[in-house]
């Protein structure tokens, strides 16, 4: 029954989260314990560290790449560290965990960090400047307070040049992490004067647009000779009418080299056929003689919807009589009805993206900004719906002000990876790759008895990866699939008959006004010079070719189009007034529309 089935999906949905959250629990001890490892075998070496108890350097429990996140973003404490620990002061200490991680990278793949001694530099740089103080004493002191004043000022000396140094290990630090390690450092900035400064967060949009762009970079162009039904039917339909097309050529060709009538002569004896008959029959009947048998075999099997026979061998009364015209071939019914272009454009719309593309965008999106992307709140999720709409016709404030069906804040992306392990891509991809695969199998002990179908576990393992793609992509889970179809009726995103997943030619025109002020806010070339964002180089490149921020606002440039440059009236400008204003309103009738739906009236009563 209904409510069965959607108990077991319930309880298969909460199995497969468990066993997610599980695997990502062990990875992050694993790595904990690498890193652990790896620390104390570096500190052996290493005679001048003398702190190495792990509660005195920070957290006993294992970070997150989300939590290391958080707490580099971090203000600076009154005393002590970001990471917690009170053993040092800066991040750039060989002890502090903060950026441990990209630290044993560098290790690993013998990458050279520039003032990695962090505070081994500092002291020396301190002992230099006590020297120097205690110099400085002996010659010009003349009373306390002088000596005091040049105390203040070695010492806020000193705090500068730490600063400086541990501002530019960090740089260091975050442009290995965005270049090498592929991961992103920042998903939000701040646009505007510090009174008025706006927080302008990367959209999944931009994410999903950014991962199908890499994806074309690593999966190449060919792939599995999968045909629609819809396709293969407008070949063989294309194929009957070429066929006809031939066969009339040739009875045509022998009918003048006979000297016999043709489709373009008229008998003499045709008016006297045609007496009873009304001018609008003849005009109808002479049309119909002038066109070649292909046109008239799509004309009955469009309006008669019979077989070709039948609807070639049927004649009129007022045709002309048989005697006096050859009686023409009646080709080879065709086995399919042909295919139009518009049911070909519509076979290319119901194209469904492959399992293995949504996978890979999803342990792409995860690997690269899961531990960052959090899930906006009701009135912004709302908002970019509303925004990217291309229906025209009023909607009622139940569709308008939809909220968002996950819960606000979450990381939706960050545990998505560590179910989509080698051994499931590996076998996406193979299914993707010989679709036959996937079909039902008996086994070879049960193919006498045809009446109880069964599959092999191979058969049954892509069909669970495929159901749990399809769940991780829900709106339940991460919402891919609901903002890939959302792309694909902006005309951003075009799915291939095999199910690939590409950008569409003209994309970029096509791009939501959003996208355009993340760019210039957030992650556009000019703002971000080493890739923190770690958006696709090819989606800043095109955007930034195709659209030319102008004064207050967006100019698309058409130099490339292949109609030649578009007129003034017909140019395409988005204003950034016009934007924020309709945002505003929005938001301000979506807060109003809440608190009237939650029962809450002006005063809060």
């Amino acid at each position: 029954s209904k409510e069965t089935l959607e108990k077991k999906m319930a309880y298969e949905s909460q199995r497969m989260v468990t066993k997610m959250e599980r695997q990502a629990e062990l990875y992050w001890f694993s790595q904990w314990e690498v890193e652990l490892q790896k620390k104390d075998a570096a500190e052996k070496h290493d005679k001048n560290t003398a702190l190495s108890s792990v509660d005195e350097n920070g957290p006993l429990d294992p970070l997150t790449d989300a939590q290391r996140s958080a707490l580099r973003e971090a203000a600076r404490p009154a005393k002590g560290c970001k990471c917690g620990s009170l053993s040092h002061e800066y991040v750039n200490h060989p002890t502090c965990i903060l950026y441990r991680d990209v630290r044993q990278y560098c290790i690993a793949n013998s990458i050279r960090v520039a003032n990695d001694d962090g505070s081994k530099k500092g002291e020396r740089m301190m002992r230099k400047k006590q020297y120097v103080m205690m110099m400085q004493r002996k010659k010009n002191a003349k009373n306390a307070t002088e000596k005091a004043s040049i105390d203040r000022f070695i010492k806020l000396r000193a705090e500068t040049d730490a600063t400086k140094e541990e501002a530019e290990f960090v740089l260091e630090m975050e442009k290995i992490q965005g270049l090498k390690m592929k991961k992103a450092v920042l998903l939000a900035a701040h646009y505007g004067d510090d009174d008025d400064s706006t927080l302008i967060t990367t959209s999944l949009c931009t994410l999903v647009l950014s991962a199908v762009a890499s994806l074309m970079d690593r999966v190449p162009e060919e792939g599995p000779q999968v045909v629609l039904e819809n396709e293969s039917k407008l070949a063989v339909g294309e194929k009957s009418i070429m066929e006809d097309d031939n066969i009339s050529k040739q009875v045509e060709s022998k009918m003048d080299n006979n000297g016999s009538i043709t489709p373009n002569q008229h008998s003499p004896n045709s008016e006297d056929d045609s007496d009873d008959d009304s001018d609008d029959s003849d005009d109808d009947d002479s049309d119909e003689e002038d066109l070649p048998l292909n046109s008239l075999l799509l004309q009955n099997n469009n309006h008669s919807k019979r077989s070709v026979p039948a609807a070639a061998t049927k004649t009129k009364s007022n045709s002309p009589p048989p005697s006096k015209r050859p009686k023409l071939q009646t080709p080879p019914p065709a086995t399919t009805t042909p295919i139009t272009v518009n049911e070909n454009k519509k076979a290319a719309a119901a194209a469904v993206p492959s399992p293995y593309f949504l996978a890979e965008i999803l342990k792409h999106v995860s690997e690269t900004h899961g531990h960052l992307f959090q899930e906006p709140s009701h009135a912004a999720f709302a908002w970019q719906q509303r925004h990217r709409s291309t229906l025209t016709s009023p909607l009622s404030k139940e569709v308008m002000f939809k909220g968002n069906p996950r819960n606000p804040g979450v990381l939706s992306f960050e545990k998505i990876r560590f179910l989509l392990d080698e051994e499931r891509m590996s076998r996406l991809r193979d299914t993707w790759q010989n679709p036959k695969k996937q079909k039902m199998q008996q086994l070879p002990s049960q193919q006498v008895n045809s009446s109880q179908p069964a599959v092999d576990n191979d058969t049954i393992e892509r069909w669970n990866d495929e159901w749990i793609v399809t769940h991780l992509a829900s709106d339940a889970m991460t919402g891919l699939r609901h903002e890939i179809d959302v792309l694909q009726s902006l005309g951003l995103l075009s799915i291939t008959s095999n199910g690939k997943l590409v950008l569409k030619q003209g994309w970029e025109k096509h791009s939501p006004q959003m996208v355009l002020q993340e760019m210039k806010s957030a992650w556009g070339s000019t703002v971000d010079v080493h890739n923190l964002f770690c958006v696709h180089d090819g989606i800043k490149k095109s955007l930034e070719r195709k659209w030319e921020h102008v004064v207050g606002g967006w100019r698309f440039s058409s130099l490339e189009e292949d109609d030649g440059m578009m007129d003034d009236d017909e140019e395409l400008v988005l204003e950034e007034e016009e934007y924020r204003l309709r945002k505003r309103i929005f938001t301000e009738n979506y807060n109003d529309w809440v608190s009237e739906k939650s029962g809450m009236g002006e005063f809060g009563v």
